[in-house]
């Protein structure tokens, strides 16, 4: 009997991942096929202004650099000229409060980015990334996570359209 349930157990887990494999939903293709995007500023809501360095733009402005950078898409003057409309937006709300033996320490934010991917005619929403910086207390420490994880929204969108059109991204 335990072999025989040894076998059912392999067989089930074989099955599951079978099953995991076939539903996950492929990459939309205007992505991969996009010549032409428009960068949208989405915001920067910070908590506190001062918590970092630069302008409320700073967010935007980086993020069109990178992709300017990159190379991979002209950057269109408008949305009706853009093949995909990709808005970024930076926020930094106030997350808890640590608390260590009773006392209530500096709290906590969540800095994070979200680029969110829109077909400029239908202006649904093809994909959406999440990236989290980590907190810190110096402004210089800050300053460095946010341009930590803006670097890593913009690699999740390379490693995004690195994904053939149409294709899964389980197989990347």
């Amino acid at each position: 009997m335990p072999m025989m349930v040894k076998v059912g157990a392999l067989v089930l887990a074989w099955s599951l991942c079978a099953f995991a494999a076939d539903n996950v939903a492929p990459v939309p293709p205007q992505i991969a096929r996009a010549k032409r995007v428009f960068i949208s500023n989405g915001g920067q809501e910070t908590g506190r202004l001062e918590d970092f360095s630069g302008r409320q733009d700073r967010c935007y402005n980086q993020f069109y650099s990178a992709l300017k950078s990159w190379g991979r898409y002209a950057l269109a003057g408008g949305p009706s000229d853009a093949d995909l409309v990709m808005e970024i937006k930076f926020a930094n709300p106030p997350a808890s409060v640590n608390v260590i033996k009773g006392d209530a320490m500096f709290p906590f934010d969540d800095p994070r980015f979200t680029l969110t991917i829109f077909g400029p005619k239908t202006h649904f929403v093809l994909w959406s990334f999440t990236e989290h910086a980590a907190p810190a207390r110096l402004k210089g420490n800050r300053d460095k996570n946010f341009d930590a994880a803006l670097a890593n929204v913009v690699e999740d969108l390379k490693q995004l359209v690195a994904v053939p059109a149409g294709a899964d991204t389980a197989s990347k």
